[in-house]
C-alpha cells in the first residue's frame, strides 16, 4: 500500500478518495494490462479546461490521456463534456482507481460515470455528481482519486469452474484482421545542449525508454548531438494503433529536432525536422505521434458452436511488497519509485519538514508491476537530494531480495540522480530465492600487464551489462599503493546494479619462481593483504596454500587459473611439472578456500582447451580433465571461468572483452556479500552463452551443496534469455573412491526446446560428485558446479 498520512486523506462517500498525491507515471503497455470483461467508458464534466493538457487522467496509475488535447479558450470558466475509452486499463474483479491530476493552474471535475458495455447492454457501474476542484501548486488538492469495482467472475483465490456450451447455430461473418509487421522500430533525433546527466527523458506510449545523456557531457554544451534508440518493444503495431513519443525535460533546458521513426523495412513512419526548445519550469515536454504500417484483410469465416465441457483453474497470484528506508524525504514529491519503469509512488505525498535529515520507513504494494523473471526497482530523485537503504522485496511474506547498502541520490549533482536494483520473481530456473547474475573475477589492468586503470575496466563492463566483475593483477607487479587504489576504484564502481571485486593473481613463474600454476585470490576484506610469490611465505604451492588457509574463509576465496598451461604450454621439463602439485593429496591436502577452476579464458571459444580433449596431469585415469582430476582427489571446486584480459578497457575493444562467456552465479541479491556467499557455496556455473540460466538440484539442493547418500530426484532446468534452443543435457559423475576410474555419463535428455526441464531418479553413494553439461543448438554449452555426496 502507498503510505499516505491520515491528515492528507479526505474520505468521500461512494468510495471516493481525494488525496494530495503527486504521481509520476510511466504506463504499462496494453499487452501487460489486466484482462477486462467488456468495454469500459469514462464520462465526466471538466471545468475550466482551457489550457492544452491541463489535466491528466490515470486509471490504476496508468496514463490514459491528457486533456484538453488543444488550447480551448472557449472552455474558460465553463464546463465541457468528455468521454474516454478506458477498457485496456481496467482490472476485472478488482478495485480500480481513477485519478484526475492537475498539471498547471486550476480546474475541476463533476458528473463522473463509469459504464460497462457488452454485446447487449450498457450498465453504469460507478457514478459521482459532486464537483471537486483541483489546483496544481495550491488549493486543497492537486489531484482527485475515485475508486470503483467491476463485477466479474474472476477472483484472486484458487477456484475451479466447469463450462458447458450447447450447439446452437452456424453463422458466416466477415471480419477485418490486422497483421502487425515484424522487425525493429528505431527512433533517431538531434538533441541540443544535452550536457547534464539524465537531462531529458524519452517515453514511447508513456513507457520510459531512456534518460539522456547517460553521463555528464560537457562537450555537448550548446551543441547538437545525434541519438538513435531501439523502441521496438514499446511500439504498438496495427492499422488503428497510434503511438506517442514524448521528450520530457528533467532539469535546466535543452531542445530536440530532426525526429524520425523508421519501421521494420526502413520505411519512415515519422519525420519532423522542426526544432522544439524544452525548459523545465516552462514548456518542458514535446509530444509526437505516429502510426505503424499494417496489412488489413477481409476474410469470410464459418463459426460453428459445438457442445464442449472444459475445466479451468485460476490460481492465487503472488503478492509482492517493497519496503525501504528513505533519508531526508522532507519535500513533497521528492523521489519517485518505479518498478520496471512504471511509477508506483512519488514520495513524500506532502511537505514533511519533520523528515529533514532523518530516515523514514516506507512500504509499497508492487504486485501489479512485477513480471515473471527479471525486474528492476528505481528510486529517481526529482529535486534536491536524499537517499535510500534497507531495500527489501517480499513475495507472499517471504524475502526474495534484500540490500541494506545506503545510496545517496542527488538531482543535478553528486554521483547519481537515481539508483536501480534488480531482483528476480521467477521460480525457474533459479529456484525462487535466487537470481542469476553474470560476470567473472580474473582480469588485469595497468597495475600489472594490462592496459588502462581498474576503474576503466569496471566502468566498461558495467556499461556492457555485466552484473559483477573483478580485477586481479599479478602479485609480483602490485605495490601497496596500487593494491589500495584498486580497492578504492572497486568501491567507487559498486552500485545497486553492479558489484566490483578486488583480487590478485598468485603468479610464481612470472615472479621468478617455478611454474606452480596461477591462482586468483579475491577478498572482500578492506584490510586484505597480498602474499607475493617471491615472498618466502608463498614461493611454493604448499607454502602458498598454507598462507591461503590462514585467511578468513568468510572474506577470501580462490580459483585455479587456466589449468594445464604451466605444465603443457610453457616448455617446462617433465621433472619440473609442478602445476598445483597436480592436486596430489600426499603433497597438499584439498582446501575449502579454493572454490573453483577456470574452464575457459578470454581466447577460448569453447571448453576444448581446459575441459574437453585435455588429458590433464595423469595418463592413467581415463583421460580426465584437470577439473575432474581435482574433484576425484577431494577438491570441492565449482565450474568457473576467467577473462584474464590484458587489453584496453576503453574504446572499441571493450565490447569484445565482455564477450559471451560468463560465470553465472545464483545469489539472493546483487551485493558484494551475496555474490561472495554464492561463490563460497559453489552455487555457480560456467557458460559460453551470455544469458543462459541453469539450475541443477539433487534432493531439492542446488549445485554446490553437500548431501548424504540416498535415492533422489535429479532436477535440471535451463533456459536462454534470447530463446535459443537446447539439444541435450548430460549428467556426469565421478568418485573419490575410484581416482583412476572412468567417469560415468548419463544422457538425461535430447530434443529441441528453449526451456528443457528434466527430472530423473538416481541412487547416490558416499564419495561421489555429480554435475551437468547442457548443450545448445548453436554449439554453446554450460557446465554446472557439482553436488557432493558426503
Amino acid at each position: 500500500m502507498k503510505l499516505i498520512p491520515v491528515s492528507a486523506i479526505l474520505i468521500i462517500a461512494l468510495l471516493l478518495t481525494s488525496t494530495i498525491v503527486s504521481i509520476l507515471v510511466a504506463a504499462a503497455p496494453a499487452a501487460q494490462a489486466a484482462t477486462t470483461s467488456g468495454t469500459y467508458t469514462l464520462s465526466f464534466q471538466g471545468y475550466d479546461y482551457d489550457n492544452k493538457e491541463e489535466a491528466t487522467i490515470l486509471v490504476n496509475n496508468q496514463v490514459v490521456t491528457a486533456l484538453p488535447t488543444s488550447y480551448s479558450p472557449q472552455n474558460d470558466n465553463a464546463f465541457a463534456s468528455y468521454t474516454v475509452d478506458i477498457s485496456e486499463y481496467v482490472v476485472s474483479g478488482s478495485s480500480n482507481t481513477l485519478t484526475f491530476k492537475q498539471n498547471l493552474y486550476s480546474s475541476g471535475v463533476k458528473n463522473l460515470a463509469v459504464k460497462r458495455s457488452d454485446t447487449t447492454t450498457t450498465t453504469i457501474i460507478y457514478s459521482n455528481t459532486t464537483q471537486y476542484d483541483i489546483w496544481a501548486g495550491g488549493g486543497s488538492r492537486e489531484s482527485v482519486t475515485y475508486r470503483f469495482s467491476t463485477s466479474s467472475s474472476t477472483t484472486t483465490s484458487t477456484s475451479t469452474s466447469t463450462t458447458t456450451t450447447t450447439t446452437t447455430t452456424t453463422t458466416t461473418t466477415t471480419s477485418s484482421t490486422t497483421t502487425p509487421p515484424s522487425g525493429q522500430y528505431t527512433l533517431s533525433f538531434q538533441g541540443y545542449d544535452y550536457d547534464n546527466k539524465g537531462e531529458a527523458s524519452i517515453f514511447v506510449n508513456n513507457q520510459l525508454v531512456s534518460s539522456l545523456p547517460a553521463s555528464e557531457s560537457y562537450a555537448n554544451n550548446n551543441m547538437f548531438k545525434s541519438f538513435s534508440l531501439d523502441i521496438s518493444k514499446y511500439v504498438v503495431a496495427g492499422s488503428s494503433s497510434s503511438n506517442t513519443i514524448v521528450f520530457k525535460q528533467n532539469l535546466y533546458s535543452s531542445g530536440v529536432q530532426d525526429v524520425k521513426v523508421t519501421g521494420p523495412s526502413g520505411g519512415v513512419l515519422l519525420s519532423d525536422s522542426s526544432y522544439h526548445s524544452l525548459w523545465t519550469g516552462g514548456t518542458n515536454s514535446v509530444t509526437y505521434t505516429f502510426s505503424t504500417s499494417s496489412s488489413t484483410t477481409t476474410t469470410t469465416t464459418t463459426t460453428t458452436t459445438t457442445t464442449t465441457t472444459t475445466t479451468t483453474t485460476t490460481s492465487t497470484s503472488s503478492s509482492y511488497s517493497l519496503s525501504f528506508q528513505g533519508y531526508d524525504y522532507d519535500n513533497k514529491g521528492e523521489v519517485s519509485v518505479l518498478v520496471n519503469n512504471q511509477a508506483v509512488a512519488t514520495l513524500p505525498t506532502v511537505e514533511s519538514s519533520h523528515n529533514n535529515n532523518v530516515f523514514k520507513s516506507f512500504s509499497l504494494d508492487i504486485s501489479k508491476y512485477v513480471v515473471s523473471g527479471s525486474n528492476t526497482i528505481t528510486f529517481k530523485q526529482n529535486l534536491y537530494s536524499s537517499g535510500v537503504k534497507d531495500v527489501q522485496v517480499t513475495k507472499s511474506g517471504s524475502v526474495i531480495y534484500s540490500n541494506s547498502t545506503y545510496y545517496d541520490i542527488w538531482v543535478g549533482g553528486g554521483s547519481r540522480s537515481s539508483v536501480t536494483y534488480k531482483f528476480n520473481a521467477a521460480t525457474n530456473p533459479s529456484s525462487g530465492i535466487y537470481t542469476v547474475y553474470y560476470g567473472n573475477l580474473h582480469n588485469h589492468a595497468s597495475y600489472s600487464d594490462g592496459l588502462d586503470t581498474p576503474a576503466d575496466a569496471y566502468n566498461a563492463m558495467k556499461n556492457l551489462g555485466l552484473d559483477f566483475f573483478g580485477i586481479s593483477d599479478h602479485d609480483y607487479a602490485l605495490d601497496q599503493a596500487e593494491w589500495e587504489a584498486t580497492k578504492i576504484q572497486a568501491d567507487d564502481a559498486t552500485t545497486a546494479d553492479f558489484v566490483a571485486f578486488r583480487g590478485f593473481e598468485w603468479s610464481p613463474d612470472m615472479g621468478g619462481g617455478k611454474p606452480y600454476g596461477h591462482v586468483t585470490v579475491v577478498s572482500i576484506d578492506d584490510n586484505a593483504t597480498i602474499c607475493d610469490s617471491s615472498d618466502s611465505r608463498c614461493d611454493t604451492f604448499p607454502k602458498f596454500m598454507s598462507w591461503l588457509n590462514s585467511q578468513n574463509p568468510s572474506t577470501t576465496i580462490a580459483f585455479f587459473n587456466h589449468p594445464g598451461v604451466a605444465d603443457q604450454w610453457w616448455g617446462v621439463p617433465a621433472d619440473q611439472n609442478r602445476e598445483f602439485e597436480h592436486f596430489d593429496p600426499a603433497i597438499i591436502a584439498p582446501s575449502d578456500m579454493v572454490v573453483g577452476m577456470e574452464l575457459w579464458t578470454h581466447d577460448d571459444t569453447d571448453f576444448n582447451t581446459h575441459y574437453y580433449n585435455n588429458d590433464g596431469y595423469y595418463s592413467n585415469d581415463g583421460n580426465k580433465s584437470p577439473y575432474d582430476e581435482a574433484l576425484v582427489r577431494g577438491w570441492r571446486i565449482g565450474a568457473g571461468g576467467g577473462g584474464d584480459q590484458e587489453s584496453a578497457w576503453i574504446g572499441s575493444n571493450a565490447e569484445n572483452l565482455a564477450g559471451d562467456k560468463r560465470i553465472g552465479v545464483l545469489a539472493t541479491a546483487l551485493t558484494k556479500e551475496a555474490i561472495f556467499e554464492a561463490f563460497r557455496a559453489r552455487r555457480f556455473y560456467s557458460t559460453l552463452d551470455k544469458n543462459l540460466e541453469l539450475s541443477f538440484k539433487i534432493d531439492g539442493q542446488q549445485m554446490g551443496s553437500i548431501i548424504s547418500a540416498g535415492n533422489y530426484d535429479v532436477v535440471v532446468n535451463t533456459s536462454d534469455g534470447d530463446g535459443e534452443s537446447f539439444t541435450w543435457i548430460k549428467l556426469i559423475h565421478g568418485s573419490t573412491n575410484d581416482v583412476s576410474g572412468n567417469l560415468s555419463t548419463t544422457v538425461l535428455w535430447t530434443g529441441t526446446s528453449s526451456n528443457p526441464q528434466v527430472t530423473q531418479n538416481i541412487t547416490t553413494e558416499s564419495g561421489q560428485y555429480y554435475y551437468v553439461v547442457v548443450h545448445q543448438s548453436d554449439g554453446s554449452e554450460a557446465i554446472s558446479s557439482p553436488i557432493f555426496i558426503n
